[in-house]
């Protein structure tokens, strides 16, 4: 919710500056072992060439599992009318530890609980991101090609399936001190069921934004955000399923700190609402 460069590689360099982010998400506070995450960010475009780049660290633990990834970006970006579109390609260098060992079986010869050893998997993204001050729209498939064929047996890599993601928003001015930016995100993967998200965030004095998301899969979100600066940023979002009778019913919670630098301070920066 708090960073588009998670789904879309193309969103690297889009803020103009080079932006360091920090995020933390737990998720079914109320179940044993439910998923907790950790995220290290920096995108930026580069100086003198129409490139950008950015790096993704990330520490996901669930259940007894644990996966540490490391998710390099490459973009290329050209003027199209009022904004600039960019093409972006990640390559997301997965590393995953089952954990098996850690769990009390009851049957140590069950097959299932049999993998015990950690495994790397490659898998390639894309994406392509358009932007002006107070649009947005991007199109992407974080993991387009995996470079490290499934193995059906076993079950660590049957998340490495094609996703195909598009997300857009839009600015409208209120008045001097008010803005509200709605924003629509389809997530439709090869096999599963796909959702939308419907999001509403509105700005007060630009500083201050208030969201509330909606997720077709029966999720409710709220999303608080308050600019501290020209530069630091810091976020908190809350989301809880509407129907009890879901498997995982549970509350989760994110945080972040975002940091954007500013090597020329005398240059003017449009504010950046995406």
């Amino acid at each position: 919710m708090h960073d588009a460069s998670v789904i879309n590689p193309a969103y690297a360099g889009s803020n103009d500056a080079m932006v360091i982010s920090l995020h933390g998400r737990v998720q079914w506070l109320s179940e044993m072992g439910g998923p907790s995450t950790q995220v290290l960010s920096a995108h930026t475009p580069l100086p003198g060439v129409p490139l950008t780049a950015g790096v993704r660290l990330l520490n996901e633990s669930i259940g007894s599992g644990n996966r540490m990834a490391v998710s390099p970006a490459l973009g290329y970006r050209m003027p199209v009318g009022k904004g600039k579109i960019t093409g972006g390609l990640s390559a997301n260098i997965n590393h995953y530890t089952p954990g098996y060992q850690n769990l009390l079986l009851y049957n140590q010869n069950d097959e299932v609980f049999a993998l015990r050893e950690s495994m790397w998997v490659v898998t390639l993204g894309a994406g392509l991101y358009y932007s002006t001050n107070k649009f947005y729209a991007g199109f992407a498939v974080p993991e387009i090609v995996p470079a490290t064929a499934p193995d059906p047996e076993k079950n660590i890599f049957r998340r490495h399936l094609r996703q195909y993601v598009f997300h857009t928003g839009k600015v409208f001015s209120i008045n001097h001190d008010v803005l509200l930016k709605p924003n629509i995100l389809v997530s439709v993967p090869e096999q599963g069921v796909a959702y939308t998200d419907f999001n509403m965030n509105v700005l007060f004095r630009e500083t201050l934004w208030l969201g509330a998301s909606y997720r077709t899969l029966n999720l409710l979100a709220g999303l608080v955000q308050v600019q501290l600066s020209s530069q630091w940023r810091f976020g908190y979002s809350w989301d809880m399923p509407l129907k009890k009778s879901q498997v995982y019913g549970s509350d989760s919670h994110e945080i972040s700190l975002q940091y954007s630098f500013t090597f020329d301070r005398t240059a003017v920066r449009s504010p950046r609402y995406f």
